[in-house]
């Protein structure tokens, strides 16, 4: 009777075991590369997928063949974070990611690809930051959930049916002047309709020769526009200058590796009217 116990103790282990298994494979990480330089990892115990590395990502198919590597997972998927050197999303990249509901596109990337998010129905929201210049063909159609993107004033170009069908999109935040945004070229069925664009604050600053030239966007005269210098990590220099709804040149005196240009409300008051930018 006690080795009958024994042995009935030992399968309800084994069983234990064999049950959990596949659960812990199924937890473990998956990755590998996605360009030259350039690296993916998917975590199942967050669901969220991690582009990192340098350069461009390969360009994708919507066929399954020839889809993206994490494809097992895009049922899965609910956050996709970009790193900050990733300098284009391929065609196709996030096609079909149906959990994911926000991204941002950070400032290192200059294109978006064609269909890159096509067919993500829970994405609600996109923020695309200041360096992107072209979105393209199809970038976000089919995003039927989608309601809110922001687009940088770095944005010359929208591909055709960039945002098709993308039929709850109410706000439109874009990062620049009417007459910026009328200057973009915008392919056939672009489908951003001009009565839900919002033209909001911003800065446009570039450096030229030993100058740093600044363009406050929106923003009301009076303000206060303030650019800081560092040498890597160290402050070396401030400017300020009141903005009188021209463009303002600034002339470095100091040797420098990055500048920051911010707005505030006035000389004595540190509330910022924006966003800052930063000009490397």
């Amino acid at each position: 009777m006690k080795k009958t116990k024994q042995i009935l103790s030992a399968l309800i282990v084994l069983c234990m075991l064999l049950a959990v298994a596949p659960m812990a494979t199924y937890a473990t990480e998956a990755g590998g590369t996605c360009g030259d330089s350039m690296t993916w990892q998917y975590d199942n115990a967050t669901k969220t997928l991690t582009i990192s590395g340098t350069g461009d990502m390969n360009d994708y198919s919507y066929s399954y063949s020839a889809s993206a590597p994490w494809k097992n997972y895009i049922s899965e998927i609910a956050i996709i974070s970009i790193g900050d050197g990733v300098t284009s999303i391929g065609t196709y990249a996030f096609y079909y990611c149906q959990g994911l509901t926000s991204v941002t596109i950070p400032g290192s990337v200059i294109s978006i690809g064609k269909g890159a998010f096509d067919r993500c129905s829970s994405l609600t929201s996109v923020i695309i930051q200041n360096g992107v210049t072209s979105i393209g063909d199809g970038a976000l159609n089919d995003c039927t959930g989608l309601t809110s993107v922001t687009i940088p004033g770095s944005v010359t170009s929208i591909g055709e049916n960039a945002f098709l069908n993308c039929n709850k999109l109410n706000e439109v935040n874009y990062i620049g002047s009417e007459a910026d945004w009328d200057a973009i070229t915008k392919g056939a069925g672009y489908s951003i309709d001009d009565s839900i664009i919002i033209y909001c604050k911003g800065i446009k600053a570039e450096r030229s020769d030993d100058e740093i030239v600044v363009t406050p966007l929106n923003i009301e005269n009076g303000k206060i526009v303030i650019l800081a210098l560092y040498d890597s990590d160290k402050f070396v220099e401030k400017q300020l200058c009141v903005y009188n709804g021209a463009e303002i040149t600034f002339t470095p005196t100091v040797t420098y590796t990055r500048a920051k240009v911010m707005v505030w409300e006035s000389f004595d008051s540190m509330s910022p009217v924006c966003g800052s930018k930063t000009v490397k």
